[in-house]
């Protein structure tokens, strides 16, 4: 093929599938928000910044949820308990 000789001998395997991502078999990053069990104002500021699951939470960095309108450090920490309780 054409790009091979660009490429070299170079192979680009490819990313797991969402749930087989950290070993999540039981696919723990498609749980939804409102079922972590958090309180309202965290769960309220997580869903009304359209962070809707465990993926769309474990993609932002600590600042990144820091910056989020209702967002404060008490709910960072909530947030924070939880992943370590679901070894994420």
């Amino acid at each position: 093929n054409q790009y091979t000789a660009l490429a070299g001998a170079t192979t680009v395997s490819s990313a797991p599938a969402l749930g087989q991502l950290n070993g999540d078999e039981g696919g723990q990053l498609n749980t939804s928000i409102e079922e972590l069990n958090l309180s309202a104002r965290t769960a309220n500021a997580l869903v009304n910044n359209d962070i809707r699951t465990v993926h769309d939470l474990v993609t932002l960095s600590d600042q990144d949820l820091r910056e989020l309108k209702g967002f404060g450090s008490k709910a960072l920490d909530e947030v924070k308990d939880k992943l370590a309780e679901l070894e994420l």
